[in-house]
């Protein structure tokens, strides 16, 4: 079965981390130079977006889910609802482990720029202790004037179930 939700034409699934999960799933300098020296090779504008989703997923851990929410685009308008909604589908899960994968190239449209990031994760659904292995990608935007910086938004995530 699959775990999927519906947001702006995206197929979009995701679930929150355990106790200990949340413990791990911090952020700071030092997972910036790790990520740095992972994609070595890569632009920076791509490093900054995987680091994205990795903020995003750091914040759904620590159940900062008016900032994650802040984190699609449009204002949050993206996700296709509030921040009680975000946490709300989030919290359908009783543990969450996520693995970023590689950024693709970033294309260029209307003035526009799009890339996406690789994600797997895998979890446990509360309601029935059932195991779930998600995997996809999530799409970043941003205005195609911004060079170098953290600006990217999430547009959407597809991550289905296997």
């Amino acid at each position: 079965m699959r775990n999927l939700i519906l947001i702006s034409s995206i197929l979009v699934a995701g679930c929150s981390p355990s106790k200990n999960d949340r413990d791990r799933a911090t952020y700071n300098g030092e997972n910036l130079v790790a990520l740095s020296k992972e994609i070595d090779g890569k632009a920076d504008d791509a490093i900054e977006a995987k680091l994205t989703v990795e903020r995003y997923f750091a914040m759904v851990a620590n159940e900062s889910y008016d900032t994650a929410w802040k984190m699609w685009d449009n204002e949050g308008k993206a996700w296709g609802g509030d921040a009680t909604s975000l946490a709300a589908f989030y919290q359908r899960y009783e543990s969450f482990s996520p693995e970023i994968g590689e950024p693709s190239e970033i294309k260029t449209l209307d003035g526009r720029h799009f890339i996406h990031v690789e994600v797997k994760a895998v979890g446990k659904m509360k309601a029935n202790k059932r195991d779930i292995a998600l995997s996809g990608k999530m799409m970043l935007q941003r205005n195609a004037d911004m060079q170098n910086g953290s600006d990217w938004f999430i547009g959407g995530m597809d991550l289905r179930g296997s």
